[in-house]
């Protein structure tokens, strides 16, 4: 899950500056755009992710991980459409918290799904897995930009917060895991 949740949200890696650029009017302002709407994103994802934190832990971490997979996959679809910056940026900044709400629940989902003296190498394989993500995200997003369009992008990565928040369901339900148990 953490592969594809890093994935998912980096397949936008090459699309959202082209779409920032598609959406500011002024070409002096594109700068300061781009970094308003990156700065408001990173500012509500911090913010959400202390909250949400401890949310998680009185709802369950799977629960958690459901709500802010499908709030991030409902947010791609507007955002595909938007037709101005500003609309883009609200977008964004509404994404955030479910992006920094994320986090912090699949990390404790993870951990708490590993035995106690496996701990440590878990978190190591998370950490790879979150990295092949980011990593291999941009590559596909390009590849999907440049066989599709900006909109199809959003639209997939969409898709596939649906799909991780079904799979998680799926998990839950086969297994009565809720990411919130206490070890001792």
């Amino acid at each position: 899950m953490v592969l594809f949740i890093n994935l998912a949200f980096s397949l936008l890696g090459p699309v959202l500056p082209l779409t920032i650029q598609r959406l500011v009017a002024n070409p002096a302002r594109l700068a300061s755009t781009a970094g308003t709407i990156s700065g408001v994103f990173a500012f509500t994802a911090a913010a959400a992710a202390l909250v949400v934190g401890r949310l998680s832990d009185k709802t369950g971490y799977a629960t958690m991980v459901v709500i802010c997979a499908m709030g991030m996959a409902l947010l791609y679809f507007p955002q595909g459409f938007a037709q101005t910056a500003f609309l883009l940026g609200f977008l964004r900044s509404l994404q955030g918290f479910f992006q920094g709400g994320l986090a912090p629940s699949i990390n404790a989902m993870v951990v708490s799904a590993a035995p106690l003296d496996r701990a440590g190498a878990t978190i190591g394989i998370s950490s790879s897995a979150a990295a092949v993500g980011t990593a291999v995200g941009p590559i596909i997003g390009a590849m999907l930009l440049n066989s599709t369009s900006e909109t199809a992008v959003f639209v997939i990565s969409g898709g596939l917060f649906i799909a991780i928040a079904i799979a998680v369901l799926l998990r839950q339900q086969r297994s009565g895991f809720t990411g919130g148990e206490q070890r001792l």
